[in-house]
Formats: C-alpha cells, sequence, structure tokens
C-alpha cells in the first residue's frame, strides 16, 4: 500500500495533467521473473517483481518496449495475490490432470480394443 505522502504527491501531479507515461522513470525493475511472450515490434509481456514510485515491490504482469523506457497498463500482485493465484492454478492443474488422465485411459482402453 502506499504510504500517504506518495498518495498525495500523485493526486496534485494528477490534477496537473501527470500520466506515468510521461515521467522519465517511475519504477524499478528489481527482479526478472519470466518472459511470457514477445511480439514482432519487440515488445515484451514479462512477468517482473517491480517497486514502482519506491515502494515495496509487487510482481508485475505488463508490456515492455525493448528499451525498457515505455510500458503499457499491467497487472499487480502483492506477495499474498500471488500466492492464492498459485494455489488457484495449482488445484486447477490437478483437476485438468486427473481429466486428462481418465481421457488418455479411454482412449488407450478403446485402441486396444480396436486393434484386438
Amino acid at each position: 500500500m502506499m504510504n500517504k505522502e506518495t498518495e498525495q504527491t500523485l493526486i496534485r501531479e494528477v490534477k496537473r495533467g501527470y500520466t506515468p507515461q510521461k515521467q522519465k522513470s517511475n519504477w524499478e525493475i528489481v527482479d526478472e521473473l519470466v518472459l511470457l511472450e514477445e511480439n514482432e515490434n519487440g515488445w515484451k509481456k514479462e512477468l517482473n517483481l517491480v517497486s514502482w514510485y519506491g515502494e515495496e515491490p509487487k510482481y508485475d504482469i505488463r508490456w515492455w518496449s525493448s528499451d525498457r523506457k515505455k510500458c503499457m497498463k499491467g497487472v499487480t500482485f502483492s506477495k499474498e495475490d500471488m500466492l492464492k493465484l498459485y494455489t488457484f492454478i495449482g488445484s486447477r492443474n490437478k483437476i485438468l490432470s486427473m481429466e486428462l488422465s481418465k481421457e488418455t485411459s479411454l482412449f488407450l482402453k478403446n485402441e486396444e480394443e480396436v486393434h484386438c
């Protein structure tokens, strides 16, 4: 969560027409975690640990220009949010694995019957 001083500064700057894209650098990529996608123009969708406005780093998914001077809108997650997502995705993967396993078993059983 943003501290009061930073929040008040941002409110003043927004009232003056400030947008994050106009500021030279309002982020620091603390840790590059994974490249998710790269398009033909060199823009990269990445999951990184990013500190915005000098605040505590958060997990962040967004598109970055190749020189990292520009970024598009993205989404940030706290550690707690990421743990919830990880747990959810893990449980979904277990269900999907079980479903695929059942389908594979049925397919193999049907294949055996056809070849006999």
